[in-house]
């Protein structure tokens, strides 16, 4: 469970200690880390589901970043560098 006490599928990248870990987001990409507490199995039927996060690269462009508070809210604008 993340800050906004909602469930997202992650991945453990790395154990930090006996109460911390590192996570990625799947659909999302960003990292964080967080209580091992805070962590629940995924049921079977969500893991098929492919990433919906993708990572891209845009070359020679500045990236602003606007909006929302939450996950997946606010807006991505690309400018000329």
């Amino acid at each position: 469970m993340n800050d906004d006490l909602r469930w997202y599928r992650c991945i453990v990248k790395q154990v930090l200690d006996d109460d911390m870990v590192s996570i990625q987001f799947i659909d999302y990409g960003d990292f964080t880390v967080l209580m091992r507490a805070c962590l629940a199995k995924l049921p079977e039927k969500f893991c098929i589901l492919p990433p919906l996060a993708i990572s891209v690269k845009l070359q020679g462009r500045k990236i602003t970043f606007w909006g929302g508070r939450g996950r997946g809210q606010g807006c991505l604008e690309a400018n000329d560098a």
